[in-house]
């Protein structure tokens, strides 16, 4: 496995995030850290090429931002993360002020800890087109397979897989909401959109 598989998959993440929303009345699914259990990078990973990244997202223009692995013999290897916007991304800056054609706003992705699977993105307080939310896809082919850590993989490892989501905490100490998701796990790979710069991780 050597990168994402690049498909069109906006509509189906729009889909599913209307789903989500007239699906289930109780409202989100929201659970504090102490109930959640966020991916554990496996021991056998290769270290990261970066655990922070900057990018410019422009106004008119697609831009995105891309965390790889090392590859054996320290340089670029496979995907990590990828983070995309398009042209309609950006409403406004963090302070409020209208993004317009051909202005650009600093992008900062943060590795919160290289053990687990676990971003910060920022500036927070930058308003998204809820129709050209950006997009994000992590892989976690990189991750221990054995998510229950009862030493085995087994059938109740694939049933914890099939659960995997992307999950967002807004301020950090608080809750943590569940996230419409696509989940691939052939190529391990989750996706999903992101309705404002924050935290996120993959979890279950």
């Amino acid at each position: 496995m050597t990168g994402f598989i690049f498909r069109s998959r906006i509509p189906l993440l729009i889909a599913a995030a209307l789903l989500a929303g007239c699906g289930d009345s109780t409202g989100p699914d929201a659970r504090p850290g102490s109930g959640l259990t966020i991916l554990r990078i496996a021991a056998s990973a290769p270290p990261l090429e970066e655990n922070e990244i900057s990018f410019y997202a422009v106004r008119g223009q697609g831009r995105e931002g891309i965390l790889y692995f090392q590859d054996g013999s320290g340089g670029r290897g496979q995907e990590y993360l990828r983070l995309k916007f398009d042209g309609e991304s950006i409403l406004t800056d963090a302070n409020g002020v209208p993004v317009s054609a051909g202005d650009s706003v600093l992008i900062h992705i943060t590795v919160v800890d290289p053990a687990r699977i676990q971003f910060q993105f920022e500036p927070a307080g930058i308003l998204f087109n809820p129709l050209h939310m950006p997009e994000l896809r992590v892989r976690y082919d990189e991750s221990d397979h054995d998510f229950n850590e009862d030493g085995i993989e087994d059938a109740k490892d694939a049933d914890i897989e099939a659960a995997l989501s992307l999950w967002r905490q807004e301020t950090v100490g608080g809750v943590y909401v569940k996230l419409p998701t696509l989940l691939t796990a052939d190529v391990d790979e989750v996706e999903g959109l992101i309705p404002g710069f924050s935290r996120y991780a993959i979890a279950y």
